[in-house]
């Protein structure tokens, strides 16, 4: 949605747990997109939140994407 020329990769790993027999399965996102100052962070996860207010007005949605991503990984 944000990284209209550029490169977007995903990284998948399985790590080990601290639990004996179970493992951590470890997602990475990366992209060359708009990107986001490090102050707005801590609200990247939060539902209906968009952490530029003038990016809904070009590319739309809900701020409900990461939120539910989030809880789905969970």
């Amino acid at each position: 949605k944000f990284t209209e020329q550029g490169e977007l990769s995903i990284t998948v790993a399985l790590l080990p747990s601290k639990n004996e027999g179970q493992y951590v399965l470890r997602c990475a996102v990366k992209d060359t997109g708009i990107g986001i100052e490090p102050r707005k962070l801590a609200q990247l996860f939060e539902a209906f939140t968009q952490v530029d207010a003038s990016t809904t007005r070009r590319y739309g949605g809900t701020g409900l994407g990461l939120s539910i991503t989030k809880k789905l990984c969970e």
